[in-house]
């Protein structure tokens, strides 16, 4: 698959032409458009001055070249009349559109609500001009298209269209390449599958990396800073933007807090404060992650034991001084219960939760829950209670299967839209499990899965662990997303 370099706005540039040569949808005559050329810059100056004063005035701008609406216009022809239907990938995921695309002058052309807000987009439409307006939520990039007109403008600058957008069966079709590659994405055509692929353009997006300990073939350290302790390089710091260091477990028979536990392989280094500095000088927050499984029912206990919760609480609060706040993970609640039993032990963790979340946000520390999915195993958690506690949620959403490849893409999705029911996006982290030597999420899937997260406008995403995602992994991350701005 060959990768189109860069977006290319007006699709009669030079640089239109070559992509038009790799795609079948965007075959031009070359040598007549090098002859239109001299009139063809004419005509887009006094298109961008006539334009551009309509505009200002508010005004409808005058067509350059119109295009009679016809209902259903000559030279367009459904994608699925004669061939295959075109089907459309965003980030490998696909776009379900209400109205198949079509093709119109060699060009196919896509419902613009779809595709607009599947790559982060508001969207507005004018009857009075037959106007659509996509802006970018990210960065503020505006694309103006008119029904059955030639003419664009992306951040009020006018290009020419080989074709229009037209309006069918009472939506606005748009040409999806002039658009996406508007907003930065990456578009391509494959002949013999007849899809188009389009990545979309990299997103400011938190990238929560679990800190562990680690050893010397896979230490959080070097991943994450770029070279073995005690030496500091470039590293994954470019695009981590905080982390959850997971060193500390909860001992629920007293609610005190073990640094050095030998079973989970969590435990508080000696050069801890090393870390913290290095996290500091690199613009890193970070959280201590406090952890504990549901083994035997320990868990069950601990919550009906206020004593121990209480306790809890003042241990968390004295380490938290070091911290910017608490990621809280404890495992493995509810399963097997239902009934009154279930829904005591989601008020019991509810509460807990609320008296560790008061205690942390009068410190002005946050609070993050790492949970179990509403599709999981471990119906314990009150997820609509807990996401008005907590100030974001990391959405664990693997262990659907016991192999160690690749969750199943279709129980992520149900996860994270199950979440947003109850949860606003802006709360919401994505967790993606990697392994040692390419085990569990690939950078195929990632590609996937990270899309999702950026499809649904969550706050970003959580990789499980800093130190096994690898180079290759760690550059799919970095060409998807971007660290958000300082706040």
């Amino acid at each position: 698959m060959t990768r189109l370099p860069g977006p290319k706005l007006d699709a009669r540039t030079a640089a239109g032409d070559r992509a038009a040569a790799r795609d079948p949808t965007a075959v031009r005559d070359r040598a007549a458009a090098r002859d239109r050329a001299p009139a063809r810059a004419l005509i887009r100056r006094a298109a961008g001055l006539a334009l551009a004063a309509a505009v200002i005035l508010g005004a409808s701008p005058p067509s350059l070249q119109p295009v009679p609406d016809s209902g259903t216009p000559a030279g367009i022809a459904l994608a699925n009349s004669a061939l295959p239907p075109i089907t459309v990938y965003l980030d490998r995921l696909t776009v379900d559109f209400d109205v198949p695309p079509v093709i119109s002058g060699d060009r196919a052309l896509v419902p613009f609500r779809f595709l607009a807000e599947a790559l982060g987009c508001t969207v507005d439409w004018s009857e009075a001009d037959r106007r659509v307006t996509a802006v970018d939520i990210y960065n503020g990039r505006t694309v103006i298209l008119f029904a059955d007109r030639v003419e664009a403008f992306v951040d009020g600058q006018v290009h020419l269209l080989d074709v229009p957008a037209r309006i069918i069966d009472g939506r606005t079709l748009i040409p999806l390449r002039f658009f996406s590659e508007a907003l930065g994405a990456l578009v391509e055509w494959r002949e013999a599958t007849r899809t188009i692929t389009v990545v979309s353009p990299r997103r400011p997006m938190t990238v929560l990396g679990y800190y562990a300990l680690g050893g010397r073939d896979d230490s959080s350290w070097a991943e994450l800073f770029g070279a073995p302790y005690p030496a500091v390089a470039s590293g994954g710091t470019d695009v981590v933007s905080e982390i959850a260091c997971s060193w500390f477990v909860l001992d629920p028979a007293t609610g005190r807090l073990i640094l050095d536990d030998d079973y989970y392989r969590q435990t508080r280094p000696a050069s801890w404060q090393d870390v913290l500095r290095q996290a500091g000088e690199h613009g890193l927050r970070a959280e201590m992650m406090v952890f504990k499984a549901n083994a035997d029912g320990d868990l069950d206990r601990f919550l009906a034991d206020p004593a121990a919760m209480a306790r809890a609480v003042e241990e968390i609060l004295a380490y938290a001084v070091d911290f910017a706040g608490v990621n809280l993970d404890l495992e493995y609640l509810g399963r097997r219960q239902a009934g009154e039993e279930l829904a005591l032990t989601r008020q019991r963790f509810t509460g807990f939760v609320r008296l560790l979340g008061d205690a942390l946000h009068s410190r002005g520390k946050t609070l993050t829950l790492s949970l179990h999915p509403l599709n999981s195993w471990f119906p314990g958690y009150d997820w609509a209670a807990l996401g008005e506690i907590a100030d974001r949620i990391v959405i664990m959403a693997y262990n659907y299967t016991t192999l160690k490849g690749p969750e199943p893409l279709d129980k992520v999705i149900e996860a994270v839209d199950l979440a947003l029911a109850v949860v606003p996006g802006e709360k919401l982290l994505l967790g993606l499990l990697v392994g040692r030597d390419g085990t569990y999420e690939t950078p195929e899937s990632l590609v996937a899965k990270i899309g999702l997260a950026k499809r649904r406008r969550l706050a970003g995403i959580a990789v499980w662990r800093l130190g096994v995602v690898g180079p290759e992994r760690l550059e799919v991350i970095r060409r998807a997303v971007s660290r958000p701005p300082a706040p």
